[in-house]
C-alpha cells in the first residue's frame, strides 16, 4: 500500500507507463489474479492511500479464505460495496472460488429481502447493514468497526459479511497460472447475476458471463485506448448497475488504468481531481456542474444512462474542456452503440448488427455480446439513418427521471396495496425544472372523508420503503374518478392536465 502521494508528473507518466496499451497483452478477468503483473502497479487511488497489484492478491486471499469457511462451491454471494478496491477483490475472490455472484441493484431492507433466496451471504463494508442482521444478536456498528471481518446471521436465514478496512493479517495466497484451467475459465454457466428493477418493476435477475465482459472490453479498447492511457477512471455511477461495473471497475482493472475508490457525488468533487483523468457519468450528474467552479481538463467524458440534453453536453464541453462521448445499451445487452456530442446518429460497436422491427419501429440487434446469437429487440424506438439510427424514445412503461429506470407499473401496484386507494395512474409530468412522476388516485368508498394528508403521507411513506428516493410522485392529484374519453378509455392528455393547474 502506498501511502505518499508521488508528484503529479511522475505519477501520470507511471500510470501510461503500466497502461496495457495492446490488445494482444489483455488479459481475461478470470485469469487476472494469477497472471504476471508487477506488484507495485495502482489498481487504485483511495482519498488517503493508493492501493496495488500487491494490495489487491494481499486483499483477495483473506476474502478467499473467509468465503471458504463461510460458504460451499454451491453457495451464491451477493456484493454490496462503496468502495470500488473492495467490491473489485470480493468479485475476483467469488470467481477463485466459483461461488455464483449476486449484484443487487438497490442497497436496502426491502430490495435484499426480494432476492434473498437468491443468496447464502451477503459481503458488505455498508455499516448501515448491521440492520440486515438477525436482531436477537444484538451487534452493534462499532463491533463491525473494529474487526475487518464480522459474520453475522441474516434475518432470511443468510449470512453478512462485513468487509469494512483492508485486512493486515493471514497468510497471503501464492496466486498463479496453475490455477487456470480449460473448466475454469469455460463459460457454460453466468458469473453474475445482476439485478434491474425490471419493466414491471420486481426485481429482475439478469444472468451475465465474464467472458462477454471481456469481449466487449477488447471491442471497445481500440475505440478508447488513445483517450485513458496515463489517466484515472472517476465515477458518478453505482458500480452495481452494469454501467458502472463495466467501466468503473472492470475495464480499467484489465487496462491496468487506476480508477478512483469511490463515486463522486457533488460537482465540486471534480474540480478538486488531482491527476490526468476521465469521467463516467450521467446527464443527471453534469448538468450539475458549476460554471463558478474551475475543473481540470478532462482526457474524456463518457456520458450514459439517459439522453443527453444539448445544453447540458455543451455545458460539459465547456467546463471540462474536453471531448463527450455518449454509450448507449442495456442492463441485458451490453453497450450497443456510441456517439460523440453532438452527433445525433448513433454507431454500433464492432460486430453488432442492427435493424428496425416492422411492427413497432423498435431498435433489435444481434450482438457478439450476448450469450444467444438471436435477434434482441431493445425498448427504444429508431429511425434508421445509413450505417446508423437516431433514438426517438421509449416504447414501454419504464420512465427516464434523472437518468434513472422508474417503472410506473411499480408504483402503481405499490400504491393499490394500501386499502385506502382504488385506482392509480402514474405518468411523467414535465416542468420547466425537471421531469418527476405524478399520481393520480381514486380512493376506494369509505375513505373519501378521510383526511388527505394523512393518506398521502401514508402512501408516500409506503412508496419510500420500496423505491428510490428519485421515484416519489411530487405530485399527487386525488380526484372522485379517473378521467376517460368518449370511447370510454382512460385518457392521458385529460391525465396531464390535471398537472397543468
Amino acid at each position: 500500500m502506498l501511502e505518499k502521494t508521488p508528484q503529479k508528473q511522475s505519477i501520470n507518466a507511471l500510470f501510461s507507463a503500466q497502461f496495457v496499451a495492446q490488445a494482444d497483452l489483455l488479459v481475461p478477468l478470470k485469469q487476472l489474479l494469477y497472471h504476471d503483473a508487477e506488484s507495485r502497479h495502482i489498481v487504485c487511488i483511495g482519498e488517503h492511500q493508493q492501493y496495488d497489484w500487491q494490495d489487491l492478491r494481499r486483499t483477495c486471499s483473506w476474502m478467499i479464505q473467509r468465503l471458504q469457511t463461510e460458504t460451499s462451491e454451491q453457495s451464491a454471494v451477493a456484493l454490496v460495496f462503496k468502495s470500488g478496491f473492495l467490491m473489485v477483490c470480493a468479485l475476483l475472490a467469488c470467481v477463485h472460488l466459483k461461488r455464483k455472484i449476486i449484484l443487487p441493484s438497490l442497497a436496502t431492507v426491502e430490495h435484499l429481502h426480494s432476492i434473498a433466496a437468491h443468496f447464502s451471504l451477503l459481503m458488505s463494508d455498508e455499516l448501515k447493514l448491521q440492520a440486515y442482521c438477525h436482531p436477537a444478536k444484538g451487534h452493534q456498528a462499532q463491533q463491525y468497526q473494529a474487526q475487518q471481518y464480522q459474520t453475522q446471521e441474516y434475518s432470511d436465514k443468510s449470512a453478512v459479511l462485513f468487509c469494512s478496512e483492508i485486512a493486515e493479517s493471514g497468510q497471503p495466497i501464492e496466486f498463479s497460472e496453475a490455477f487456470i484451467g480449460s473448466e475454469f475459465c469455460a463459460p457454460d454457466s453466468a458469473d453474475i447475476l445482476l439485478f434491474t428493477s425490471g419493466s414491471t418493476g420486481q426485481p429482475k435477475g439478469i444472468e451475465k458471463y465474464l467472458a462477454l465482459f471481456d469481449r466487449q472490453i477488447r471491442i471497445e479498447h481500440q475505440l478508447l485506448k488513445a483517450q485513458l492511457q496515463g489517466c484515472v477512471m472517476y465515477s458518478t455511477v453505482n458500480h452495481n448497475h452494469l454501467l458502472g461495473l463495466m467501466y468503473r471497475l472492470l475495464f480499467p482493472l484489465v487496462l491496468r488504468m487506476p480508477f478512483f475508490e469511490y463515486n463522486f457525488v457533488i460537482p465540486e468533487q471534480v474540480a478538486k481531481i488531482p491527476f490526468a483523468y476521465a469521467l463516467i457519468s450521467s446527464p443527471a450528474f453534469l448538468r450539475f456542474l458549476d460554471p463558478r467552479l474551475s475543473y481540470p481538463p478532462a482526457n474524456i467524458v463518457f456520458s450514459s444512462g439517459g439522453k443527453l440534453p444539448e445544453p447540458v453536453g455543451l455545458l460539459t464541453q465547456s467546463l471540462l474542456q474536453t471531448e463527450l462521448m455518449e454509450f448507449y445499451g442495456s442492463s441485458e445487452t451490453g453497450a450497443v452503440a456510441y456517439r460523440t456530442f453532438p452527433q445525433q446518429q448513433w454507431l454500433v460497436l464492432d460486430g453488432i448488427e442492427f435493424k428496425q422491427d416492422l411492427q413497432d419501429n423498435c431498435l433489435t440487434i444481434r450482438s457478439p455480446l450476448l450469450p444467444s446469437g438471436e435477434w434482441y429487440k431493445m425498448e427504444d424506438r429508431i429511425a434508421l439513418q445509413k450505417n446508423s439510427f437516431e433514438l426517438l424514445g421509449r416504447a414501454d412503461r419504464v420512465a427516464k427521471i434523472s437518468d434513472k429506470r422508474i417503472s410506473l407499473t411499480q408504483i402503481e401496484n405499490l400504491a393499490l396495496q394500501l386499502e385506502e386507494i382504488k385506482e392509480v395512474k402514474a405518468l411523467v409530468v414535465s416542468d420547466h425544472l425537471r421531469d418527476s412522476v405524478g399520481l393520480v388516485v381514486v380512493l376506494n368508498d369509505g375513505h373519501q372523508d378521510q383526511s388527505r394528508k394523512a393518506i398521502l403521507l401514508r402512501l408516500r411513506q409506503h412508496l419510500k420503503n420500496h423505491i428510490e428516493l428519485i421515484a416519489l410522485p411530487r405530485k399527487v392529484r386525488l380526484q372522485p374518478f379517473m378521467p376517460m374519453n368518449e370511447q370510454g378509455k382512460l385518457s392521458l392528455s385529460l391525465l396531464q392536465e390535471l398537472f397543468n393547474e
